[in-house]
């Protein structure tokens, strides 16, 4: 599981690929974290356009097509000032064997 990790586009591809190179035969790789859109249409944080992402960017830097669930979802949060909304990306993905043996090397 990912959740809320912010860094930028290319380590978080990295990231997201070792996440799916790590997993057992089966296994599942979730993430979530606050949308992009949120600059625009929520709130949410961190407030860096470089470091969000949307579910279709975490789909992008998957390898293979494997994803059972991507989407934008709102939740309520509260805040001193009240309930606001804020957008998350949501990402399910996993089910094949993993792309490299065990240990993250390949042969």
């Amino acid at each position: 599981m990912l959740a809320y990790l912010y860094v930028p586009g290319d380590l978080f591809e990295r990231v997201l690929g070792g996440a799916a190179a790590a997993l057992a035969p089966g296994g599942r790789v979730v993430v979530v974290g606050h949308h992009g859109d949120n600059l625009e249409s929520g709130v949410g944080w961190p407030q860096a356009p470089a470091v969000l992402y949307a579910a279709e960017d975490v789909v992008g830097a998957l390898p293979g097509p494997w994803v059972d669930r991507a989407a934008r979802v709102e939740r309520q949060l509260e805040t001193p000032a009240g309930a606001r909304r804020t957008l998350n990306a949501l990402v399910f993905a996993g089910g094949l064997e993993p792309l490299l043996p065990r240990g993250g090397v390949a042969s």
